[in-house]
C-alpha cells in the first residue's frame, strides 16, 4: 500500500465515523484496533490527512502517535463528498 491509498482509505472511514451522531474521536490506539494496521502505517496516513487540511487533531502533531481525531475539516468533507475527486 502506498501512503496516499492508505490515507484515502482512512478518509473515507472517518468520515463514515465522523457523521455518527455520537462521533466523540479516534485515537490511535482505536484505529489500530479497528484496522488492524501497524500504528506507523496509521501515523503516515493521518499525518497525511493532517497536512493536507483534510482532518483536526488533538496531541502529537510532530510524530502523529499520540493523537486523537476530532473531527474532519471542510476540505476533507468536500473531498468524500464530490463525486468528480472522489469516485469510491
Amino acid at each position: 500500500m502506498t501512503i496516499t491509498k492508505d490515507a484515502e482509505e482512512l478518509l473515507v472511514f472517518l468520515y463514515k465515523e465522523y457523521t455518527k451522531q455520537e462521533f466523540e474521536g479516534l485515537s490511535l490506539e482505536r484505529l489500530q484496533k479497528i484496522t488492524n494496521w501497524a500504528s506507523d502505517r496509521i501515523s503516515r496516513a493521518i499525518a497525511y490527512l493532517y497536512q493536507n487540511t483534510f482532518i483536526s487533531l488533538e496531541g502529537d502533531t510532530d510524530f502523529f502517535k499520540g493523537f486523537i481525531i476530532i473531527g474532519m475539516l471542510p476540505e476533507g468533507v468536500n473531498t468524500v463528498e464530490n463525486k468528480n475527486k472522489f469516485k469510491k
